[in-house]
C-alpha cells in the first residue's frame, strides 16, 4: 500500500477519484457539482479529500427507497 493510500485510511479520507466512481460520474462532473450539494472535504492543493463518514451520510440522503 503506498504512503498516500495509507494516509488516506488513517485520516479516513477517500480521494475524489474514489467518490467519483462510486457515483459513477467524471472527477470534471464532480468538481461543477455545487458544494453545498457534497458531502463535506479537505483541500490538498488542488484535490477534494472527501471524510468517509459524510461520503455514508451523503449516500444515504441519496438512496432511493422504492419501498415507499
Amino acid at each position: 500500500m503506498s504512503s498516500n493510500a495509507q494516509l488516506l485510511k488513517q485520516f479516513d479520507l477517500l480521494a475524489e477519484e474514489d467518490f467519483a466512481k462510486m457515483l459513477g460520474v467524471s472527477v470534471k462532473t464532480l468538481k461543477n457539482r455545487r458544494h453545498d450539494d457534497l458531502p463535506e472535504f479537505v483541500k490538498a492543493g488542488r484535490r477534494r479529500l472527501f471524510k468517509a463518514q459524510s461520503v455514508r451520510e451523503y449516500l444515504e440522503r441519496h438512496t432511493v427507497n422504492r419501498a415507499a
